[in-house]
């Protein structure tokens, strides 16, 4: 099998902000997707709201990791198997004491729609490092930020 590159796209808000969710509280939070993609963001970045980090690509939503798989799967695996399924037609053998059918028996692969950007959420500034992002404003206390960890 060679390397396939698959290129895949997440909606956006109305604001450019892209879903992301901490992989230890499961909190969601927003950031801007040209800081997230650009070098504004080091590798390891805080949760906002638990303060814990982790890699950046740690911070993908459960929604935005299925349909990745999905995509996997629709782009590379199902053509593959596709492929290993005409070959194996190939073997059939039918002969008069011998009758020989081999093929793979699996569900038709549909592409997959990528996940809608959940709702609104409120700009909150991050003066240390003078990053924005979005956060639920419903919990009272204050944020980490997302660069140093600071809380603020």
């Amino acid at each position: 099998m060679s390397n396939t590159n698959i290129e895949v796209s997440l909606p956006l808000d109305d604001d450019g902000y892209i879903s992301r969710e901490c992989p230890y509280c499961k909190m969601r939070f927003k950031v801007h997707k040209d800081d997230f993609d650009g070098e504004k963001f080091p590798e390891e970045i805080y949760c906002p709201y638990c303060g814990q980090s982790a890699s950046k690509d740690e911070f993908w939503t459960s929604e935005q990791i299925k349909y990745f798989q999905d995509m996997v799967m629709c782009k590379v695996v199902a053509p593959e198997l596709d492929e290993f399924d005409n070959n194996l037609k190939g073997l059939n053998i039918s002969s008069g004491l011998l009758d020989l059918k081999v093929s793979i028996d699996r569900e038709e692969t549909t592409m997959p729609v990528a996940p809608e950007e959940m709702g609104r959420m409120n700009l909150h500034e991050q003066t240390c490092c003078k990053t924005v992002i979005k956060v639920e404003t419903t919990l009272d206390k204050g944020f980490y930020c997302l660069i140093c960890g600071k809380r603020g």
